[in-house]
């Protein structure tokens, strides 16, 4: 990179300049350092004498680069912002329509992506990248069958027959046709998606055939790579969990973190473990652990903050953690509810009931309307609170403190 800041800075006029810089950091990922380049390249062209099919290959080769570059950016409509103009002159430049169709998903305009990828198979029917993006594109919009349809035929490419084959378990799966995702799942060899397959299939027979037949699967899995390893004993973790073995689930966990002991996602798991199993000093210490690793890992945050809250325990460092939490998430119900239930335990109630009353505006959620009612309560406005608790009464019949909260507030109980 050094080497070419010289090159540019002695050919300022010169596009192939600006372009090899392009290239290079496209390849070493510096997509804002691409683009910028790329686009004085670009100028610098439409500017040079060179032949018009010079300048018509140049130019491509150019979009392609940005085109890739864009890719990256964490706005995706930079990059259909402009890259647009080019796609109304170069229509079959099918290379930049594809990535422009990415672009789009990572946007969420999804009919338009589909679109598109319609119109590039149209041209290109052997373009199993672009088919296989549209049928998982078509399972996101819930177009079963032409996802099957396109799945089917991406199956039959020998060098697309394992992905083909996994999707078309998910596939199937999602629509409870258990049997035929089973019968799909078998047929994927090749990796990382063998792996995979095998989890669903543990996943599929576990409610009929029960924990030892899913283990069985599990154990069946050709490990390779410690990542690998870890997936298993993570899976055996949720099943071991999901029969009521919780203790031996933390053991799985325990033995993927000696694998791979900077995982924010197992520690976060098994700290959910230890919550269960009211091992108060191992789920701090996950969540200590997994700040250290990550300071602005949200989840850990506000489940570190809010437990302080909900102890009446070091309410400082609460105060510390779920600020940080919601200055990151601002509009997330669950840090706004930590935070209302922060300045209740303050008995700072005003406070309360504005970081509540925005949280449930954001999600209906039972927890918040206890923590809301318990509020409105200290607060002397108990027919206020007696009001939205009767008006969600029958909505959380099956939630217990919800049903109890009255008679409990009454009685003068601690609402946590």
């Amino acid at each position: 990179m050094a080497f070419f800041d010289v090159v540019v800075s002695q050919n300022k006029t010169i596009w192939q300049s600006y372009y090899g810089y392009g290239v290079l950091a496209t390849h070493y990922n510096q997509p804002q350092k691409a683009v910028e380049v790329l686009q004085q390249s670009l100028g610098l062209l439409n500017q040079s004498n060179s032949e018009a099919l010079t300048k018509q290959k140049a130019k491509q080769q150019i979009y392609h680069l940005l085109s890739q570059a864009y890719l990256k950016f964490a706005d995706p409509r930079e990059g259909l912002n402009a890259l647009k103009d080019y796609l109304k002159t170069h229509s079959e430049d099918w290379l930049v329509q594809e990535r422009v169709a990415r672009l789009e998903v990572k946007a969420g305009y999804l009919k338009d992506a589909e679109l598109r990828y319609q119109l590039i198979l149209q041209a290109n029917p052997e373009a199993n990248t672009s088919r296989l993006s549209l049928a998982l594109l078509q399972i996101e919009l819930e177009k079963f069958a032409e996802a099957r349809t396109h799945l089917l035929q991406v199956a039959q490419d020998v060098n697309y027959e394992t992905v083909g084959f996994y999707y078309l378990g998910v596939l199937s799966q999602e629509q409870n046709r258990l049997s035929d995702a089973v019968a799909f799942f078998n047929k994927v060899e090749g990796q990382p998606y063998a792996v995979d397959a095998k989890l669903h299939i543990a996943e599929i027979i576990y409610p009929d055939k029960g924990l030892a037949a899913a283990i069985t699967i599990l154990d069946s899995i050709e490990i390779s790579e410690a990542v690998i390893q870890a997936k298993v004993f993570r899976a055996k973790a949720i099943f071991y969990r999901a029969s009521g073995q919780s203790q031996q689930a933390v053991n799985m966990y325990s033995e993927a973190l000696t694998l791979l002991p900077g995982s924010v996602d197992l520690l976060l798991a098994q700290a959910g473990l230890y919550y269960d199993l009211q091992d108060f000093p191992g789920y701090v210490q996950n969540l200590e652990k997994v700040l250290v690793i990550n300071p602005d890992s949200v989840d850990a945050l506000n489940a570190l903050g809010y437990y302080y809250v909900e102890q009446g325990v070091s309410l400082d460092k609460a105060t510390i953690l779920l600020e940080r939490a919601l200055s990151l998430e601002p509009e997330s119900y669950y840090i706004l509810d930590s935070i209302g239930w922060l300045a209740y335990q303050k008995q700072d109630y005003k406070t309360a009931e504005i970081y509540l009353s925005k949280a449930l505006a954001i999600e209906h959620d039972a927890e918040v309307l206890i923590h809301l009612i318990a509020t409105r309560w200290k607060m002397g406005k108990t027919e206020s609170a007696k009001v939205l608790w009767q008006k969600h009464l029958a909505e959380f019949k099956n939630n217990k403190r919800y049903q109890m909260l009255i008679q409990n507030l009454q009685s003068g109980a601690v609402i946590k």
